[in-house]
């Protein structure tokens, strides 16, 4: 019996530990593709990355922006911008606390992730532009169109809920967010098995490659816990689709006249 006692005292002690070790963890930006760059920005440090023509070479040429979703990277969009970038200037950038950007303790609400990219885009001079949201990009692309207008001009939203009633995780995925539990399967969950979660989010049969893999699993805690919380805190506020309206975007397949709620 004691024996037994000293074990799980052993072990609490471990999980106290490595909560605490993983909860501090933070790491500097780095670049991960070839002609990416480093923004040096109040906010954090920033890896974008940019394709096609520099300068707009026509009325119906504006600059395109993508953000990427949660524990995702500027790669989600490796296939679509040589379709893009053809006639189009494309920014893509990885949000603080993914890929190659910076990933602090702090600093990871929806406003300070819309105002750290309108950092970019201003020390990029960029305006004017489509700014394209995956996901938590989407909330993101509209936190930027309310606080920075003159930065974008239309916000196209991909596979972003307007709120909080739409869906839900598997229960091992809530399970990784609680305190302590998230901790210890940040530390002990293989690749594969984040490969075989990731397939809930996938259209059957998609091909997925291990750079996405080496994504999520780059997250560190801070970011990671606090991403899903403020992403959820901001569908839990106003409907996208009245937010967009705040600063005169336009919401995709949407009609001028406000919605009920708005």
């Amino acid at each position: 019996m004691k024996i037994l006692l000293a074990v799980v005292v052993v072990l609490g002690v471990l999980l106290v530990l490595n909560t605490i070790a993983l909860d501090n963890e933070t790491k500097p930006a780095e670049v991960t593709v070839d002609g990416g760059e480093i923004l040096d920005l109040t906010g954090g440090d920033v890896q974008v990355w940019e394709d096609g023509p520099t300068r707009p070479t026509g009325p119906q040429t504006a600059p395109i922006v993508l953000v990427h979703c949660y524990s995702c990277s500027l790669h989600w969009w490796d296939r679509l911008v040589p379709l893009l970038s053809e006639e189009h200037r494309v920014v893509r950038l990885d949000l603080l606390g993914h890929g190659g950007s910076e990933k602090p303790q702090s600093g990871y609400s929806m406003q300070e992730q819309g105002a750290l990219v309108a950092e970019a885009l201003n020390s990029l001079d960029v305006e004017g532009a489509v700014v394209v949201g995956h996901s938590l990009g989407g909330t993101v692309a509209t936190a930027l169109a309310e606080e920075s207008s003159e930065l974008v001009d239309r916000v196209v939203d991909i596979d972003q809920a307007p709120d909080n009633s739409f869906g839900s995780l598997p229960f091992i995925a809530r399970l990784s967010y609680l305190p302590v539990l998230g901790q210890l399967f940040d530390r002990i969950t293989p690749g594969f098995i984040v490969k075989d979660g990731y397939k809930d989010a996938f259209a059957p049969g998609y091909d997925m490659d291990e750079s996405q893999v080496t994504v999520m699993t780059s997250l560190s805690i801070a970011s990671s816990f606090s991403l899903s919380s403020a992403g959820s805190a901001r569908r839990a506020g106003r409907p996208w689709r009245c937010r967009a309206r705040t600063r005169g975007c336009r919401a995709p397949g949407s009609r001028p006249a406000p919605r009920p709620g708005c």
